[in-house]
Protein backbone atom coordinates (compact mmCIF):
# COMPACT_ATOMS: atom_id res chain seq x y z
CA UNK A 1 0.00 0.00 0.00
CA UNK A 2 1.34 3.41 -0.91
CA UNK A 3 2.30 5.74 1.91
CA UNK A 4 1.39 9.40 2.04
CA UNK A 5 4.71 10.68 3.32
CA UNK A 6 6.25 13.80 1.84
CA UNK A 7 9.92 14.64 2.25
CA UNK A 8 11.47 18.08 1.91
CA UNK A 9 15.11 18.13 0.84
CA UNK A 10 17.02 21.37 1.42
CA UNK A 11 19.09 20.66 -1.67
CA UNK A 12 18.24 19.16 -5.03
CA UNK A 13 19.04 15.46 -4.80
CA UNK A 14 21.02 13.42 -7.29
CA UNK A 15 18.49 11.91 -9.73
CA UNK A 16 19.13 8.29 -8.71
CA UNK A 17 18.85 9.23 -5.03
CA UNK A 18 15.49 10.91 -5.59
CA UNK A 19 14.33 7.91 -7.62
CA UNK A 20 14.93 5.61 -4.65
CA UNK A 21 12.51 7.69 -2.62
CA UNK A 22 9.95 7.82 -5.41
CA UNK A 23 10.23 4.05 -5.86
CA UNK A 24 9.33 3.69 -2.18
CA UNK A 25 6.22 5.84 -2.74
CA UNK A 26 7.51 9.00 -1.09
CA UNK A 27 6.58 12.41 -2.41
CA UNK A 28 9.68 14.58 -2.70
CA UNK A 29 9.91 18.38 -2.52
CA UNK A 30 13.33 19.78 -3.41
CA UNK A 31 14.83 23.23 -3.17
CA UNK A 32 18.44 24.42 -3.04
CA UNK A 33 18.30 26.67 0.02
CA UNK A 34 21.83 27.83 -0.72
CA UNK A 35 23.86 28.24 -3.89
CA UNK A 36 27.63 28.39 -4.22
CA UNK A 37 29.52 31.28 -5.82
CA UNK A 38 33.21 30.61 -6.38
CA UNK A 39 35.64 33.35 -5.38
CA UNK A 40 39.03 34.08 -6.91
CA UNK A 41 41.35 34.37 -3.93
CA UNK A 42 44.26 36.58 -4.96
CA UNK A 43 46.64 34.83 -2.55
CA UNK A 44 45.87 31.36 -3.88
CA UNK A 45 48.84 30.98 -6.23
CA UNK A 46 51.33 32.46 -3.77
CA UNK A 47 50.15 30.25 -0.91
CA UNK A 48 49.92 27.07 -2.98
CA UNK A 49 53.44 27.56 -4.30
CA UNK A 50 54.89 27.33 -0.79
CA UNK A 51 57.58 24.60 -0.46
CA UNK A 52 55.34 22.48 1.75
CA UNK A 53 51.72 22.91 2.72
CA UNK A 54 49.08 20.76 4.36
CA UNK A 55 45.46 21.11 3.38
CA UNK A 56 42.17 20.78 5.26
CA UNK A 57 38.74 20.47 3.64
CA UNK A 58 35.35 20.18 5.31
CA UNK A 59 33.15 20.53 2.22
CA UNK A 60 33.10 19.20 -1.31
CA UNK A 61 32.52 22.75 -2.55
CA UNK A 62 35.91 23.79 -1.18
CA UNK A 63 37.47 20.79 -2.90
CA UNK A 64 35.90 21.66 -6.26
CA UNK A 65 37.00 25.30 -6.05
CA UNK A 66 40.49 24.27 -4.94
CA UNK A 67 40.89 21.81 -7.81
CA UNK A 68 39.64 24.29 -10.38
CA UNK A 69 42.07 26.99 -9.29
CA UNK A 70 44.94 24.50 -9.11
CA UNK A 71 44.17 23.50 -12.69
CA UNK A 72 43.67 27.03 -14.00
CA UNK A 73 46.92 28.24 -12.46
CA UNK A 74 48.87 25.08 -13.39
CA UNK A 75 50.04 24.57 -9.81
CA UNK A 76 51.98 21.43 -8.92
CA UNK A 77 50.97 20.13 -5.51
CA UNK A 78 53.87 19.01 -3.35
CA UNK A 79 53.83 15.21 -3.07
CA UNK A 80 54.57 15.45 0.65
CA UNK A 81 51.49 17.57 1.35
CA UNK A 82 49.01 16.02 3.77
CA UNK A 83 45.29 16.21 2.93
CA UNK A 84 42.81 16.15 5.81
CA UNK A 85 39.12 15.95 4.94
CA UNK A 86 35.69 14.94 6.11
CA UNK A 87 34.73 11.46 5.03
CA UNK A 88 31.85 10.93 2.65
CA UNK A 89 31.25 13.41 -0.14
CA UNK A 90 34.22 15.64 0.72
CA UNK A 91 36.64 12.72 0.62
CA UNK A 92 35.02 11.45 -2.58
CA UNK A 93 35.35 14.88 -4.19
CA UNK A 94 39.08 14.84 -3.44
CA UNK A 95 39.42 11.40 -4.99
CA UNK A 96 37.45 12.52 -8.06
CA UNK A 97 39.92 15.38 -8.50
CA UNK A 98 42.92 13.08 -8.21
CA UNK A 99 43.87 13.76 -4.58
CA UNK A 100 43.96 11.28 -1.70
CA UNK A 101 42.82 12.15 1.81
CA UNK A 102 45.51 11.09 4.28
CA UNK A 103 43.32 11.60 7.33
CA UNK A 104 39.52 11.64 7.57
CA UNK A 105 36.74 11.89 10.13
CA UNK A 106 32.96 12.06 10.00
CA UNK A 107 32.71 15.61 11.35
CA UNK A 108 34.87 18.71 11.76
CA UNK A 109 35.39 18.37 15.51
CA UNK A 110 36.54 14.75 15.22
CA UNK A 111 38.84 15.69 12.34
CA UNK A 112 40.47 18.36 14.50
CA UNK A 113 40.82 15.91 17.41
CA UNK A 114 42.50 13.35 15.17
CA UNK A 115 44.93 15.91 13.76
CA UNK A 116 45.83 17.04 17.28
CA UNK A 117 46.07 13.57 18.84
CA UNK A 118 48.16 12.05 16.06
CA UNK A 119 50.22 15.26 15.61
CA UNK A 120 49.64 15.07 11.87
CA UNK A 121 51.10 18.52 11.21
CA UNK A 122 51.84 21.79 12.93
CA UNK A 123 50.62 24.06 10.16
CA UNK A 124 48.00 23.87 7.47
CA UNK A 125 45.74 25.77 5.10
CA UNK A 126 42.02 25.46 5.75
CA UNK A 127 40.07 25.86 2.51
CA UNK A 128 36.48 26.82 3.23
CA UNK A 129 33.46 28.94 2.42
CA UNK A 130 32.50 32.26 3.93
CA UNK A 131 30.14 30.64 6.45
CA UNK A 132 32.32 27.90 7.82
CA UNK A 133 31.77 26.64 11.37
CA UNK A 134 34.08 27.56 14.25
CA UNK A 135 34.80 24.13 15.77
CA UNK A 136 37.76 22.99 13.67
CA UNK A 137 39.77 26.24 13.45
CA UNK A 138 39.26 27.02 17.14
CA UNK A 139 40.33 23.55 18.27
CA UNK A 140 43.42 23.50 16.05
CA UNK A 141 44.53 26.99 16.99
CA UNK A 142 44.08 26.25 20.70
CA UNK A 143 46.31 23.18 20.21
CA UNK A 144 49.04 25.31 18.64
CA UNK A 145 48.45 24.38 15.00
CA UNK A 146 49.29 27.33 12.77
CA UNK A 147 46.25 27.68 10.55
CA UNK A 148 45.76 29.87 7.52
CA UNK A 149 42.21 30.16 6.24
CA UNK A 150 41.49 30.63 2.57
CA UNK A 151 37.90 31.40 1.58
CA UNK A 152 37.19 29.96 -1.86
CA UNK A 153 33.42 30.37 -2.16
CA UNK A 154 30.36 32.15 -0.86
CA UNK A 155 27.17 30.55 0.41
CA UNK A 156 24.28 32.57 -0.98
CA UNK A 157 20.92 31.95 0.63
CA UNK A 158 18.04 30.91 -1.60
CA UNK A 159 15.24 31.62 0.84
CA UNK A 160 11.86 30.11 0.04
CA UNK A 161 8.66 29.59 1.99
CA UNK A 162 7.46 26.00 1.65
CA UNK A 163 3.69 25.94 1.41
CA UNK A 164 3.31 22.16 1.15
CA UNK A 165 3.06 20.00 4.24
CA UNK A 166 5.74 17.38 4.81
CA UNK A 167 6.59 14.72 7.39
CA UNK A 168 10.37 14.84 7.26
CA UNK A 169 13.16 17.13 6.15
CA UNK A 170 16.71 16.51 4.96
CA UNK A 171 19.33 19.06 6.06
CA UNK A 172 22.69 18.98 4.30
CA UNK A 173 24.52 21.93 5.85
CA UNK A 174 24.31 24.58 8.59
CA UNK A 175 23.93 27.24 5.88
CA UNK A 176 20.86 25.49 4.47
CA UNK A 177 19.37 25.38 7.97
CA UNK A 178 19.86 29.11 8.38
CA UNK A 179 18.27 29.79 4.99
CA UNK A 180 15.33 27.46 5.71
CA UNK A 181 14.41 29.17 8.98
CA UNK A 182 14.32 32.61 7.38
CA UNK A 183 10.82 31.87 6.04
CA UNK A 184 9.78 28.56 7.59
CA UNK A 185 8.98 26.94 10.92
CA UNK A 186 9.03 23.27 11.83
CA UNK A 187 6.04 21.44 13.21
CA UNK A 188 7.13 19.36 16.20
CA UNK A 189 6.03 16.17 14.45
CA UNK A 190 8.49 16.57 11.56
CA UNK A 191 11.46 14.19 11.66
CA UNK A 192 14.73 15.96 10.87
CA UNK A 193 17.56 14.12 9.12
CA UNK A 194 21.03 15.70 9.21
CA UNK A 195 24.02 14.70 7.12
CA UNK A 196 26.40 14.91 10.09
CA UNK A 197 26.81 16.08 13.67
CA UNK A 198 28.02 19.52 12.62
CA UNK A 199 24.72 20.07 10.80
CA UNK A 200 22.74 18.51 13.67
CA UNK A 201 24.40 20.83 16.18
CA UNK A 202 23.54 23.80 13.97
CA UNK A 203 19.90 22.68 13.97
CA UNK A 204 19.86 22.40 17.77
CA UNK A 205 20.84 26.07 17.97
CA UNK A 206 17.30 26.84 16.82
CA UNK A 207 15.95 25.20 20.00
CA UNK A 208 13.84 22.71 18.08
CA UNK A 209 12.20 19.85 19.96
CA UNK A 210 11.91 17.68 16.85
CA UNK A 211 13.41 14.24 16.58
CA UNK A 212 16.86 14.59 14.96
CA UNK A 213 18.36 11.62 13.15
CA UNK A 214 22.01 11.90 12.09
CA UNK A 215 23.41 10.02 9.14
CA UNK A 216 26.24 7.72 10.24
CA UNK A 217 28.13 8.54 7.05
CA UNK A 218 28.03 11.95 5.35
CA UNK A 219 26.52 11.20 1.95
CA UNK A 220 23.17 11.55 0.22
CA UNK A 221 22.93 7.79 -0.17
CA UNK A 222 23.37 7.16 3.53
CA UNK A 223 20.87 9.89 4.36
CA UNK A 224 18.25 8.14 2.25
CA UNK A 225 19.14 4.72 3.67
CA UNK A 226 18.66 6.03 7.21
CA UNK A 227 15.40 7.73 6.28
CA UNK A 228 13.95 4.61 4.64
CA UNK A 229 14.96 2.52 7.62
CA UNK A 230 13.38 5.04 9.98
CA UNK A 231 10.03 5.01 8.23
CA UNK A 232 10.04 1.24 7.75
CA UNK A 233 10.51 0.79 11.49
CA UNK A 234 7.73 3.25 12.28
CA UNK A 235 5.34 1.52 9.91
Amino acid sequence: MKNNFTILSTKVLKPYIKQQLVDNDFNVIEHDFIKIEQLQNLDFVKVLNCPLSNYIFTSKNAVRCFAQQVSENKIKINKKAVFAALSGETQKALADEGFAANITADNAADLAKKIIKEQIFKEAIFFCGDKRREELPEMLQEAGVLLQEMILYKNIEQVKKIENSFQSILFFSPSAIQSFFKENVLSKTIACFCIGYTTANALKEYKVSNKIIVSNYPSQQNMVDVLLNYFNIKN
